[in-house]
């Protein structure tokens, strides 16, 4: 967490909360734990940021160093997982945390495909400047349903980066989008219009989605177990 409120701009509460995957509360009491060991801490309009020259002058040391690494280092870590690890949603995730712990602004480009890198750098673009996207083919469902100039408003990345969500105006609701069903975004002047219907939903282990919570009983067999 330090490292990551030592990143320009700094993170929210909530956001730092989805990350680690807690309560608000306990990212509010881990803030209160770093200020009381004596670190600089500041707040702007709900971003948390940690001031690294006054903790730098302070503890005389940069909190960056305690996880950073080479270009060539993040080529051999990506490489080693790539290797030993098949691809999933679990291993998406951890690279997800590794890169973006080490605060690259193109860490999607280390967890995702070469060729979908300019369609997470538009979308990422599009959530920072609060603007409507336009799509040239949209697929929708299946490749044999299509939508063509789509206009979608894009709220958030899924922990893999492989899929965003969006508010579609066309069908006037929220929806997780892979970005293989997206062709040729577009970052249009137009902002977003919808923030008031804007919302995120669940993903679970089984990589499905939804909007609501279900409790689930798994029975399991000897051979599971």
């Amino acid at each position: 967490m330090m490292v990551m409120l030592s990143q320009p701009g700094g993170h929210t509460i909530s956001g730092l909360a989805e990350y680690f995957d807690v309560h608000e509360r306990t990212i509010r009491r881990t803030l209160d734990t770093i200020s009381q060991a004596g670190y600089f801490l500041h707040e702007y309009r709900g971003r948390y940021y940690m001031d690294k020259e006054a903790n730098a002058q302070r503890v005389k040391f940069d909190v960056s160093e305690l996880l950073s690494f080479t270009r060539e280092e993040i080529w051999r870590l990506k490489a080693m997982f790539e290797k030993n690890v098949p691809s999933n949603h679990s291993y998406d995730y951890l690279l997800s945390k590794i890169f973006g712990a080490i605060g690259l602004n193109n860490s999607a480009a280390k967890v995702i495909e070469n060729h979908a890198y300019r369609l997470v750098e538009t979308i990422r673009q599009g959530i920072a400047l609060q603007r409507q996207l336009k799509v040239t083919t949209f697929s929708w469902g299946s490749a044999n349903r299509c939508l063509n100039d789509v206009v979608l408003e894009p709220i958030a990345f899924a922990l893999d980066h492989t899929r965003v969500w969006c508010y579609l105006p066309y069908l006037k609701s929220n929806v997780l989008v892979r970005l293989s069903d997206l062709d040729q975004i577009t970052l249009t002047e137009a902002d977003m219009a919808h923030k008031k219907e804007h919302r995120t939903g669940f993903i679970d282990v089984f990589g499905a989605s939804g909007f609501e919570t279900y409790p689930v009983t798994i029975h399991v067999n000897l051979r599971a177990r």
